[in-house]
């Protein structure tokens, strides 16, 4: 299975993983890395986890490898000045047949 080439990803992201509420509101982990990506700022209609329609105004496509850092809720910075939250995320794997196997994010 091939991942989505660098050659492709020529953006750059970092996010900060959503780890629950608290009394004080929502806690966060500390920024990642930049982590390379494409970026499309195309308006979509979307289903979050609770199946509910919501529009996603940017959707990345990165390397399955940072599945983990995009879970629902987390905060996604641009790194041009702009933040967005993570609201529905899908892995595209095509079961060994060879195509390019990758992770989409859906921020609002």
């Amino acid at each position: 299975m091939a991942e989505l080439p660098l050659l492709f990803q020529p953006h750059r992201v970092t996010v900060r993983t959503h780890q629950g509420n608290s009394g004080y509101g929502d806690t966060y982990s500390d920024p990642s890395a930049e982590i390379p990506c494409m970026r499309d700022e195309k308006r979509r209609l979307v289903r979050n986890a609770g199946g509910e329609e919501t529009v996603a105004e940017v959707t990345l496509l990165l390397a399955r490898e940072h599945r983990d850092l995009f879970l629902l809720d987390s905060e996604v910075d641009l790194l041009d000045g702009r933040r967005c939250f993570v609201v529905a995320t899908a892995v595209h794997d095509d079961g060994g047949m060879g195509a390019w196997q990758h992770l989409e994010v859906n921020c609002a």
